[in-house]
């Protein structure tokens, strides 16, 4: 279940757009990308689009991802819970 402590709107927009930025980096179509896909068993290749997946979010919402807090996210769902606390810690990025 998505937890990021956003209204149901700005959820889902969310999710929308990391959805939007997963299907333009791997070529996927976005209805075939389900939460809880492993971004390194179903998305990405190797270690290069993994890096590609996260400079793309980082351009797509403003935000840092650093590399030392990208270890524990392995599903697209991690991914939308990650970036959205990120969201409501720096709201104005």
């Amino acid at each position: 279940m998505i937890n990021t402590s956003l209204n149901d709107a700005s959820s889902q927009n969310l999710k929308y757009r990391v959805l939007s930025v997963i299907a333009d980096v791997t070529g996927l179509k976005q209805d075939k990308l389900h939460l809880d896909m492993s971004l390194m068993d179903d998305l990405v290749a190797d270690s290069v689009d993994r890096v590609t997946l996260f400079m793309a979010l980082e351009d797509e919402f403003g935000q840092s991802i650093p590399e030392d807090e990208i270890g524990p996210i392995k599903s697209i769902e991690d991914l939308v819970n990650f970036i959205g606390h990120r969201l409501k810690r720096n709201p104005d990025v």
